[in-house]
């Protein structure tokens, strides 16, 4: 599948990885095979902030991301007519990111259009009317909504992490 394309700036993992699975059969396997270290720059970390130039980056890794399962999975007929539901649920998902993105810097017009892509690939879904009702808020209530939410998922994390067991050392 070639190097990881370094065009996809943020991104290069993911596209790379999108496109191993596009042309090779692939499967999960349920068993810790790495330990991920965590740093602030990391994207993950970028999707969960709320200062407007990291919404702004994070707008921007998630549109390489929609740019590369559009260009490897959608765009090809075939495939996607063999994968329709995963693609779909793909693109509803980073759609529905993008548009609470663009909600959290105020810019309505831009997350209604990803909320109406959101609602083309997931058509049946009750989020979509939330989103309606989203854009409807004053800018200030929605991003004391968002803040609220993300303090519940850093909250989360951190119970996640203090919870989980200590292995003993083994002995050699």
């Amino acid at each position: 599948v070639g190097y990881q394309n370094e065009a996809y700036r943020l991104a290069e993992d993911y596209e790379f990885v999108t496109r191993i699975c596009r042309y090779h059969k692939v499967a999960f396997l349920n068993i810790p095979t790495y330990i991920l270290h965590y740093h602030q720059g990391q994207i993950s970390n970028l999707l969960n902030l709320g200062e407007t130039n990291r919404i702004q980056d994070a707008i921007h890794v998630l549109n390489v991301f929609l740019e590369a399962t559009i260009n490897l999975a959608y765009n090809d007929k075939d495939y996607y007519l063999k994968h329709k539901r995963d693609i779909d649920n793909a693109l509803s998902k980073i759609h529905e990111l993008i548009g609470w993105k663009w909600l959290e810097c105020g810019d309505k017009t831009k997350a209604r259009l990803n909320f109406e892509k959101f609602n083309y690939f997931n058509p049946n879904s009750i989020k979509s009317m939330l989103y309606r009702f989203y854009l409807l808020l004053p800018h200030w209530l929605i991003r004391a909504f968002t803040a609220a939410y993300n303090l519940k998922m850093e909250i989360k994390k951190l119970l996640k992490r203090a919870l989980v067991p200590v292995q003993p050392r083994r002995k050699d």
